[in-house]
């Protein structure tokens, strides 16, 4: 069994990471994603909206987060980032791995403000450029700073660049006053190990919005997500979390080679959508090995067949509910969303 205590810190830790990617792209969202479509004078109503599939599954997983990391506040999983000296929490300060995320928070924060900014500036002189080929230009919409999703998306990105300095700027304060060691004192092991938790945690979904969704099946992509964060979050020991994360991040660097390369090109040129195939058995093969890891463990493999069932279960019900009731486009529709199509036909 593992140590309580250890989880609750890591929930804490994972919680903090997923509440700032999904205010992240949440912002992006509101910002690149239109809620109503005008060009041409064609205006699509609000539930067809590409907008909306990103902004319901953000903002589930950004209440969840929440209530991750609430919980694990509640039973004391935060003493590896903050600590209290005096017992209250008026004299809180960061410890050194609460230090560095905040630091990465600051940083990070400070550069989707910039990000935003421009593609803000970028998207407004776009609209007015448009609006000159139009041939009443009065009755253009042209988006401006006032926007709703520009102020959403500086608001949710401003707000973490503002609290994140604030606490470290206080907490750096405290430091120096009470000159108590330097920033590396304590527990080594503790503060590597926290650091590659949550290098490893960012870099997974880097590799998810960044390398899979853009270019694989987004049933497939969805498929090997929850299946490697709920083994290693659900499922109990050591092994299968190194193996859960060691094959998605072998499957994603062999994506990434492949389309750097261009080799996709000549994957996909004498049957459609092989890739997406490879990947999808590529995906079947890694549940297969991280079964054969829980050998010997009865408990951890019935564990195991729930994460199996949720990560089947949640894409063949909400992709279809999203794609053919909603009619909201998805980011990659490769093989398994072609089959979808096709079933759909066959049954009209």
């Amino acid at each position: 069994m593992m140590d309580k205590d250890k989880l609750r810190k890591a929930d804490f830790k994972t919680g903090v990471t997923l509440i700032w990617f999904c205010l992240w792209f949440l912002s992006v969202t509101f910002l690149f994603m239109p809620f109503k479509e005008t060009y041409g004078g064609v205006e699509n109503v609000w539930y067809v909206s590409p907008w909306i599939f990103p902004a319901v599954v953000l903002t589930l997983l950004l209440l969840l987060s929440l209530i991750l990391t609430a919980n694990a506040i509640l039973r004391r999983g935060a003493r590896d980032v903050i600590e209290f000296p005096d017992g209250t929490p008026g004299s809180f300060r960061l410890t050194p791995i609460g230090t560095f995320m905040m630091l990465v928070l600051v940083i990070g924060s400070a550069a989707g403000l910039w990000y935003l900014i421009i593609n803000i500036e970028d998207k407004i002189r776009y609209t007015i450029d448009e609006a000159k080929w139009l041939a009443d230009p009065s009755t253009a919409q042209i988006f401006s700073w006032s926007e709703p999703i520009s102020v959403a998306s500086l608001v949710c990105v401003g707000l973490v660049f503002f609290v994140s300095t604030v606490v470290l700027a206080i907490s750096t304060a405290r430091r120096r006053r009470q000159a108590a060691g330097s920033l590396l004192a304590g527990s080594e092991k503790g503060l590597d190990s926290s650091l590659i938790s949550f290098g490893i945690i960012t870099l997974l979904f880097c590799e998810l919005v960044y390398v899979l969704v853009p270019n694989i099946d987004f049933f497939v992509c969805v498929l090997l997500f929850l299946t490697v964060f709920t083994a290693a979050f659900y499922v109990e020991g050591v092994n299968i979390i190194r193996a859960s994360m060691g094959s998605y991040l072998a499957i994603g660097a062999v994506v990434l080679v492949v389309f750097l390369t261009g080799l996709d090109g000549l994957i996909d040129a004498g049957y459609p959508h092989l890739t997406d195939l490879v990947v999808l058995a590529a995906t079947l093969a890694a549940m297969v090995w991280l079964w054969r890891q829980l050998a010997g463990e009865p408990q951890q493999q019935k564990k195991f067949r729930t994460c199996l069932l949720v990560s089947w279960a949640t894409p063949l019900i909400l992709l279809p509910v999203f794609r053919f009731g909603l009619l909201v486009p998805l980011p990659h529709e490769g093989a398994v969303i072609d089959l979808m199509h096709q079933i759909k036909y066959l049954l009209n």
